[in-house]
Parts: structure tokens; C-alpha cells; sequence
């Protein structure tokens, strides 16, 4: 039965309040009817409304970067510094999005965990690639040192964060994962991985005698998948276990 139908005959039938024994009058009706309509407007929004974002660990609670107006915020992943998170601008025209490393020291004992030698060794190398550049490594967008306009965290956040590029398709792992279960092959033709060693050894090679750093953690889930076959585009990233030529990582 129909809501206006039900209201009519509750009408014809004049119902009374067995408090005051009064009648319900059109205004007493109308006003029902908007209290009822704004309740499901609340609902509505508010199970629209996206939970707050808490990160545990230990115990403690990493609050996460507070964004500029007009982004969004995900967490992709925990790393064993801090978290990795999401940031994209909602805006259809500006397809803008970023991946954000996080780095939270306070939350991880030095003995367990050598977080912040990682981080340091992390954004030197990410510095030197800002002057020399790689298509096939990743780069530093901003970081929490040099905020530039299109950064999208407010200076105003208190943990250490770079920004990069966020990769559409994800890593070279979760990428594979996805294509077996959509129906391919569930290994890349030869000419396609030839094409991605290729680029691999390029970036490797141009870490090693341009930059003069050693990665020291290349797997398939450090290399990120920009564009997939048949333009496959790869980076590599992850460098808070890379150090200079010719020394050695404490252990």
C-alpha cells in the first residue's frame, strides 16, 4: 500500500491523540510528512558518508594526511614505516592522483625496526633522481620538506610524507593476478617480457653509474605497472633498502 494512500484513509478515519483526544488537522499531517522526508534524508547521507579513516598499530593510532579540498583518501597499504595512502582529486576532468608514503618513527623501536636510516636513504635517493631523472624509476612529486602548489596534503600534518605518482594498474604481482582471473595467459609473451627486462635493466643500470646507489630490494612488487600491454610502461620503486655503491647495510 502506497504512502499517500495510507495517509488518506488515516485522514477519512480522524484518527485522535489518546493523550489530549484532538484531531489531526492538515498542518499536523504536513508536518509528519516533513519530518519523515528530512529522517531519510539524514539516513541517506549518512550512510553515504565514508568512515573515518584509523590506522593501528601497537596499539597507537597514525591519524592520516588531512587533505586539501577536493581529494580523497585511501589507504592502499601498511608499510614497515608508516602507511602508504591513496589521494585522488574529484575531479572527473583532471584525472589526478597521487601515492603518498607516510612515515611514522615514533611507532617502531629503532631495535626492531631501522625506519628512519631507511627513510633518510629513501629521500636522498629520491633527491638525486629529482636532478637526473629515469623514465623507468619512480619519482618524487613533493614531500613534506617542500610543499609545492599542487600538493594535496596541508602543510599542517605532523608525520614526514613523500608523494609520487600513483600507479593505475598496481605492482608487477597484483597486476598478474588480475589478468589470470580476467581470462589471459597467466605469464606475459616473450616479446612483452623482453620489453619489461629491458626497462628493468635500464633503471638498474642508470641507478647504478649515474646515480651511484644500489636499490637492494628489486621484486615484483616493487616494480609498479604505469600502462599495461600492449604500451607496457613499468617503474621501480620502494628505495628504503638502497644505499651508495661500495657500502654496506647495517644489520
Amino acid at each position: 500500500m502506497g504512502t499517500r494512500v495510507m495517509m488518506q484513509q488515516i485522514k477519512r478515519s480522524c484518527v485522535t491523540f489518546d493523550n489530549n483526544k484532538r484531531h489531526y488537522s492538515d498542518g499536523d499531517y504536513a508536518n509528519l510528512e516533513a519530518s519523515r522526508k528530512r529522517k531519510r534524508q539524514q539516513q541517506r547521507k549518512s550512510s553515504s558518508t565514508p568512515p573515518p579513516i584509523i590506522l593501528e598499530i601497537g596499539g597507537k593510532t597514525i591519524p592520516p594526511p588531512s587533505p586539501r579540498p577536493g581529494y580523497t583518501v585511501e589507504i592502499i597499504c601498511h608499510t614497515l614505516s608508516g602507511l602508504l595512502i591513496h589521494m585522488k582529486k574529484m575531479d572527473k576532468k583532471k584525472n589526478e592522483a597521487y601515492a603518498v608514503k607516510v612515515f611514522a618513527s615514533n611507532f617502531f623501536s629503532p631495535r626492531l625496526h631501522k625506519g628512519k636510516e631507511d627513510w633518510r636513504m629513501e629521500m636522498n635517493v629520491l633527491r638525486l633522481l629529482q636532478d637526473k631523472p629515469h623514465p623507468n624509476m619512480i619519482s618524487m612529486l613533493f614531500n613534506s620538506e617542500r610543499i609545492t602548489p599542487n600538493c594535496p596534503v596541508r602543510s599542517s600534518y605532523a608525520y614526514p610524507f613523500v608523494g609520487m605518482p600513483m600507479a593505475p594498474h598496481g605492482d608487477m604481482h597484483s597486476f598478474m593476478i588480475r589478468r589470470r582471473k580476467n581470462g589471459h595467459p597467466p605469464t606475459l609473451s616473450v616479446e612483452l617480457c623482453t620489453d619489461a627486462a629491458r626497462q628493468l635493466l635500464g633503471a638498474l643500470h642508470h641507478l647504478h653509474t649515474i646515480i651511484g646507489w644500489v636499490h637492494g630490494d628489486v621484486s615484483i612488487e616493487n616494480i609498479l605497472v604505469m600502462c599495461e600491454p600492449p604500451e607496457l610502461h613499468i617503474c621501480l620503486c620502494d628505495m628504503g633498502l638502497s644505499r651508495p655503491m661500495g657500502t654496506l647495510r647495517p644489520t
